[in-house]
C-alpha cells in the first residue's frame, strides 16, 4: 500500500480530551454518550462532521457495566478533527442487553444523527459523513440506505462492513424478519448515500465477496459507490493495536480524507492529489 504524506501527524498516545461530551439518548435506564472533537482552526462554523461508529460485533456498546471512553473509533474522531472536520464518536446499546435487537441499535444511531443535527448548529447537516468499522460499518450502511431524509448521511465510509445478518451474524436478532431487514446486502434501496467501501481480501470476519457484491448492487441501482480492496489485509485494519501498524492505520485515514475531499470539496487542492478507488492496493 502506498499513499501521499499525511497532512498532519497523529500520536495515538497524545492527550486529547473531547471538546463536548453529551448524552444523546436515555433508554431503559442506559445513557448513550457521544464525544465531539472540534477543529482547532479558526472559523469552524458550517464544518463537515465525521461521525465515527465503533464495531465489536454489536456487543461492546453501552450496558450497565460500560465505562465509555469514546469507543474503538475515538482515534478516528480525533484525527479528523485535526484535519478540520468535526470528529464525533458515538455509542449505541450493546446487543447483550436484555430484550435488545439489532433494529434497536440501528434506531440508536438514527437518534444520534437526529441529536447531532438538532444541537450542533456549527456543522453542515447536508454533508454529514458516517465512518464505521465492522459492526459499526453495518450500522452506518443501514442509515446510508434509509429512505428517511432526516437521518440519511451524505456519505458512508464502510470499513470491512457486516452486510448480511442472516447466517454468520444471525445472533443479531431472534427474528428472521429483523435479520433480513438489517441486511444491507439484500436490500433494494430507493435512496442512498454515496458509499466508500473498504475491505481486505484476507478478511475472515467480513468476507470481501460481500463488499464486492454490495458495491455492485449499489451501482446497479444507479447509486454512487466506490470500492477499495486492500491486498493481503485482514479485519479491522482501521483500528490501532489490532492487526495494522500505526503507519498503516494513518494511511487508511488519509485515503478516506482524500475521498471526502473529492466528494465534498471537489475544487480543493487535495483533489489534485491521487485518489484511490475501485482498485486493489
Amino acid at each position: 500500500m502506498s499513499c501521499e504524506p499525511y497532512p498532519v501527524p497523529y500520536d495515538k498516545h497524545m492527550e486529547m480530551k473531547p471538546d463536548i461530551s453529551d448524552i444523546y439518548k436515555t433508554v431503559h435506564g442506559l445513557c448513550l454518550p457521544m464525544d465531539v472533537y472540534l477543529p482547532k482552526q479558526k472559523g469552524w462554523n458550517n464544518r463537515i462532521a465525521v461521525v465515527c461508529i465503533h464495531g465489536g460485533g454489536w456487543t461492546t456498546g453501552i450496558s450497565p457495566e460500560s465505562d465509555w471512553h469514546g469507543g474503538d473509533m475515538v482515534h478516528q474522531a480525533r484525527y479528523f478533527s485535526l484535519l478540520g472536520y468535526v470528529g464525533i464518536a458515538i455509542s449505541y446499546r450493546s446487543l447483550n442487553n436484555p430484550d435488545t435487537d439489532i433494529l434497536d441499535l440501528i434506531e440508536d444511531c438514527k437518534d444520534a444523527v437526529r441529536f447531532i443535527k438538532a444541537n450542533y448548529t456549527f456543522i453542515d447537516t447536508e454533508k454529514l459523513v458516517l465512518l464505521g468499522d465492522s459492526a459499526g460499518a453495518h450500522l452506518a450502511a443501514c442509515l446510508g440506505i434509509s429512505e428517511d431524509d432526516s437521518i440519511r448521511p451524505a456519505i458512508v465510509v464502510a470499513c470491512n462492513p457486516v452486510l448480511d445478518c442472516r447466517s454468520k451474524f444471525s445472533y443479531a436478532s431472534v427474528s428472521e424478519a429483523h435479520r433480513q431487514a438489517a441486511s444491507p446486502l439484500v436490500q433494494v434501496p430507493q435512496k442512498c448515500a454515496s458509499f466508500l467501501i473498504i475491505n481486505g481480501n484476507r478478511d475472515q470476519t467480513t468476507p470481501v465477496e460481500n463488499a464486492i457484491q454490495f458495491d455492485a448492487n449499489l451501482k446497479a441501482y444507479g447509486f454512487d459507490s466506490e470500492l477499495i480492496v486492500l491486498d493481503g489485509t485482514a479485519h479491522a485494519f482501521i483500528l490501532y493495536d489490532y492487526h495494522s501498524s500505526d503507519d498503516e492505520v494513518l494511511q487508511i485515514m488519509q485515503i478516506i480524507h482524500q475521498y471526502l475531499q473529492k466528494k465534498l470539496n471537489p475544487n480543493s487542492e487535495d483533489n489534485a492529489r491521487r485518489i484511490y478507488g475501485n482498485r486493489t492496493l
